[in-house]
């Protein structure tokens, strides 16, 4: 059963996406989009499509500092595989290898998955419950990788302790 905050928590997440993305402040279409806004919803809750993950609200602020922290991995990325690629001798290597994606929910496989294939040089080709598999242009991005670090950066909603 999905809990009454949740659900209010749905409608101010939808009525926000409406407002910024409508831009209408005229009472009568502020008043259709509330009415949208409370039937979509009525209608996703009793088609019961939503779970604890449909909105990881309480993600927001952690996942903005975590684009933040892969927009720079993906920059510094693409200037590695250019000088792997343009160099006189190149480092370009291809290899593939499974990550362990540890204790996490689908969601925090999910953008495990694609904050990998994000970054330059590396694509997640398959995802499973306890590891990702990747390819990858050279051994140093497995490596970087298997430390860890961009996996424990994840904000994830089904991390266990």
């Amino acid at each position: 059963m999905i809990s009454k905050k949740h659900i209010a928590g749905l409608i101010g997440l939808c009525l926000v996406a409406w407002f910024l993305l409508s831009g209408q402040t005229k009472p009568l279409l502020l008043g259709l989009g509330l009415a949208s806004v409370l039937l979509t919803v009525f209608i996703a809750v009793r088609m019961e499509i939503i779970d604890h993950e449909s909105h990881p609200l309480a993600l927001s602020g952690k996942l903005f500092v975590y684009w933040l922290w892969l927009g720079w991995q993906m920059v510094l990325s693409a200037f590695s595989v250019t000088l792997a690629v343009f160099a006189p001798r190149s480092r370009v290597a291809p290899a593939t290898a499974q990550i362990p994606t540890g204790a996490r929910s689908d969601i925090g496989r999910v953008i495990f998955a694609n904050s990998i294939t994000l970054t330059p040089g590396t694509v997640a080709i398959r995802v499973e419950d306890d590891f990702i598999e990747i390819h990858s242009i050279d051994q140093a991005n497995i490596a970087n990788l298997q430390q860890g670090e961009m996996l424990n950066r994840i904000p994830d909603p089904g991390k266990a302790p």
